[in-house]
């Protein structure tokens, strides 16, 4: 059986869904797919090979596909349809001549090209539910992250039968040699002597704050030893956050690693005693994000320590598999990392429940197979 994954990515964006569709083109095919991503053809100046960058297995085929490549910037709406639809109708003409069983894709529009295609959604949208609800009605079968989504597009009508809440999740094997904080630290130039806790990702979405402003905050109500670690971010995202650690008079115990490759990121999250996710309190987070870094958090076997969001709940059982803590409340991320620091029966326990927890439902491979399975 042969899955086309049809998605308008650079396969060197460095961004979340990059990884994540070439972590599930990977995972089908370990499901015994063949599979084939069609993707368009953007210009690879360093001659990078696409799995060695995204550190994905060479099991599946990528096709590129010509398209109008012009990039002024996301903000440009009129440029960003000019792709998009190229790159659909670049896609249609291709799959007109292609052999193939399932169509699966993440771009929303591919729906007025396509009948018959799997669609994972990731958000819902707020003024254009009528072309939504068209849309959706014309797919085999909706991937969404969280019931909330899945409630959503039951609201306007769609069959509730035809919706498949899949979390994300990680590869298991990424995390399966992960080194000692020491050897961590010995190899990246850290300091073995302070209390490192550690936040993995993209510094904000969209424009909004993710929760490195409370973690920096959070400095101000622990004891001098304790540092915060930074690894990702772009360079302007870096600059504004150096600010308020400086304003905060916390500069000095604030570590910035910037962007690292994604196959890098076991390494950086192994210096680290604990791992933060202080998500604040808004819409986007608390109902349709499932983001990749809370699993590999769970798979690194360091303790969690998270906003207390009905999406994180999802995934994250507060003293089970995580401390949960109010968003955007330095005082009790303060507090949650002071008790992970000294209960190293608690931090044990966390560790163990939310590694067996990833082990067992969160692999990519198992997201696939569940996904495959709400097909037959």
């Amino acid at each position: 059986m042969k899955l086309i994954y049809a998605a308008q990515i650079g396969l060197f964006d460095d961004w979340a869904h990059t990884v994540q569709i070439m972590k599930m083109c990977e995972a089908f095919s370990e499901n015994g797919l063949e599979v084939e991503l069609v993707v368009p053809k953007r210009k690879n100046l360093k001659n990078l090979d696409p799995f060695v960058y995204n550190h994905t297995k060479k099991i599946f085929k990528i096709t590129k596909l010509p398209y109008i490549d012009i990039f002024l910037g996301n903000s440009n709406p009129f440029f960003y349809w000019l792709r998009l639809v190229s790159f659909l109708v670049s896609a249609k003409t291709y799959l007109m001549f292609a052999d193939f069983d399932i169509l699966y894709t993440r771009e929303i529009y591919a729906g007025l090209f396509f009948s018959n295609v799997i669609m994972e959604r990731h958000s819902f949208p707020t003024n254009t539910r009528k072309i939504y609800k068209h849309i959706l009605q014309k797919v085999s079968r909706i991937v969404v992250l969280t019931s909330f989504i899945k409630s959503k597009i039951v609201e306007i009508g769609i069959a509730q039968d035809k919706i498949i809440v899949c979390p994300d999740a990680v590869q298991l094997e990424d995390f399966s040699n992960i080194a000692t904080i020491q050897k961590a630290r010995t190899k990246l130039s850290l300091s073995t002597e302070d209390f490192l806790f550690g936040y993995i990702g993209t510094l904000k979405t969209m424009g909004m704050e993710k929760g490195v402003g409370c973690a920096i905050e959070a400095l101000n109500h622990l004891p001098s030893n304790y540092k915060l670690y930074v690894v990702g971010g772009e360079l302007y995202d870096i600059d504004y956050y150096k600010k308020i650690a400086e304003s905060s008079l916390v500069s000095d115990r604030v570590i910035f690693a910037g962007r690292v490759l994604h196959k890098d990121v076991p390494l950086y999250i192994s210096a680290c005693d604990a791992l933060v996710a202080p998500f604040p309190e808004n819409e986007h987070y608390s109902y349709f994000m499932s983001p990749l870094k809370i699993f590999e958090y769970m798979a690194s076997q360091r303790p969690i320590i998270a906003s207390d969001l009905p999406s994180l709940r999802e995934v994250l059982t507060d003293g089970e598999t995580a401390i949960l803590i109010p968003p955007s409340d330095a005082i009790s991320l303060a507090k949650a990392i002071q008790t992970i620091s000294v209960d190293n029966e608690l931090a044990e326990s966390l560790v163990k429940r939310a590694y067996d927890e990833v082990i067992k439902n969160y692999t990519w491979k198992i997201r696939a197979k569940n996904i495959l399975n709400s097909l037959k």
